[in-house]
């Protein structure tokens, strides 16, 4: 937005109509005495008549405010309606509520509430916006409206509010009871080429505007001239060109930019070009196929440009892989024991840290690699532990292969103490027996032997003099 640009609190040119930023104006200071006056005088009924984009809501807003302090107000804006629907929306507005039921129903509550509000010297006062679109039966219901009287004054002051076809539809014979009660008739026009400067320096005010002159006297005659006059208009008109300034970081804003800004609205000028767009000279095909391949080659150039940059930054922002040494920690003594991690499952092993002798050099002369530092955890299941590290997994190897030859082993040894068939002679049992213990030394994965008999078992101890002590 603009605002903080060019030092504004607050939209100059809105299209909502605060009465803070009513310009009175000679038509406008007329038109709002007029209505004044009709109500002060308690007549009963007026009407302001103006073309659209004039400011007549606005006016009618601003005289509202001027009266919510001392009178009842109501404003209908649905023009679209039927004669029970207005008397609906009419109790609604004043605070009645829906009363429901049948149309004489709720014009009964209405004259009650007219009555309280006349016992407590309170005016009410009704505008109807947009009254143009209302049909010959809602304007007689607005003319019986108007019958809630005293002897002394009105109940009810109306302001009928329209676009110039209300003048006209007033005008018709049928509707000769509504015309003859409108006692003030209230007209808006547009604004002369001075109001216009002062119309938007007013609105600048408000705003908070406290810089030097935005707009340059030829901005200014364009405003006057493409807007007309119409207060609408040149909210529109202003509100681009300040749109435009701000894109263009321009401080003064010119006629150049204002041309610019009318261009933009004439949608007239849009329907006269709509067939001209049928009428362009377009290249050969040749000619639109060779910029089409020379476009999409470059359109391609520079994506597969824009990949590599990524991958580029993305390689130099990743952190660097270095090795990490951890520090020698002191020795534990037996005053101070160091603390064992808890035994959950299977843990990851912790890797003991190289004396200064092994992380210089070994004692083959070359240098130790760093040992492997694992990530602080608890527990590191046998997979990743085993994945982690080559070295470990040779050491498990051969501890399993040194695990199953050493039960093999054993086993061998075991098959001596079992029985076995009788022997006719202790010396075929002696030979049978070193035979035995030769095979079995030789392939630790033999069968094992039948067992021995008792006297075969007595003639070995008789010849081996060292398993008396086993015994």
């Amino acid at each position: 937005m603009f605002l903080t640009y060019y030092g504004l609190n607050e939209q100059p040119f809105g299209v909502t109509p605060d009465p803070r930023f009513l310009y009175f104006g000679e038509v406008h200071r007329e038109a709002l005495a007029s209505l004044v006056y009709g109500i002060e005088a308690g007549l009963g009924f007026a009407s302001l008549i103006a073309e659209p984009g004039t400011g007549k809501t606005t006016l009618l807003y601003y005289l509202l405010t001027r009266y919510r302090a001392s009178a009842r107000t109501a404003f209908i804006f649905e023009s679209q309606c039927t004669s029970h629907e207005l008397l609906r929306n009419l109790a609604l507005e004043f605070g009645i509520g829906d009363p429901g039921g049948d149309r004489l129903g709720t014009l009964n509550c209405l004259k009650e509430f007219l009555a309280q509000q006349a016992r407590a010297r309170r005016r009410v006062i009704l505008v109807l916006d947009e009254a143009q679109n209302f049909d010959d039966t809602v304007l007689e219901t607005v003319r019986l409206l108007s019958n809630f009287e005293t002897a002394g004054s009105k109940l009810l002051h109306i302001i009928l509010s329209g676009q110039p076809q209300l003048a006209e539809k007033l005008s018709r014979p049928q509707l000769l009871n509504v015309r003859q009660r409108i006692s003030i008739a209230g007209r808006l026009r547009p604004f002369p080429p001075m109001d216009v400067v002062k119309y938007v320096a007013h609105r600048l005010s408000v705003a908070g505007y406290r810089g030097p002159e935005l707009f340059t006297p030829a901005a200014l005659e364009s405003i006057a001239r493409l807007s007309g006059g119409v207060p609408r208009e040149i909210n529109r008109l202003c509100f681009g060109a300040m749109s435009l300034g701000f894109a263009l970081q321009r401080r003064l804003i010119d006629a150049d930019m204002l041309r610019e800004v009318a261009n933009d609205f004439d949608f007239s000028a849009l329907l006269r070009a709509e067939p001209a767009r049928y009428d362009l000279a377009i290249p050969s095909s040749e000619e639109l196929g060779r910029e089409f391949a020379e476009a999409l080659a470059r359109a391609q150039e520079s994506a597969a440009a824009e990949q590599r940059a990524k991958a580029q930054s993305a390689a130099t922002a990743a952190p660097s892989a270095a090795p990490v040494v951890a520090a020698t920690p002191p020795p534990a003594t037996a005053a101070t024991p160091q603390a064992r991690p808890e035994r959950r499952g299977i843990q990851a092993p912790i890797s003991k840290p190289a004396t200064n002798s092994a992380v210089a050099k070994s004692r083959s002369g070359r240098p130790l690699a760093a040992p492997v530092q694992y990530p602080p955890s608890d527990v590191m299941p046998l997979q990743s532990w085993i994945a982690r590290d080559a070295s470990r997994n040779s050491r498990l190897k051969s501890a399993l292969i040194a695990g199953v030859l050493a039960l093999l082993a054993l086993a061998a040894m075991g098959t001596q103490l079992l029985p076995t068939a009788p022997a006719a002679q202790p010396a075929a049992a002696a030979a049978s027996l070193t035979s035995a213990q030769t095979a079995t030394s030789q392939t630790a994965g033999a069968r094992p032997v039948a067992a021995q008999s008792q006297p075969q078992r007595r003639a070995k101890r008789a010849t081996n003099p060292s398993s008396r002590g086993i015994e």
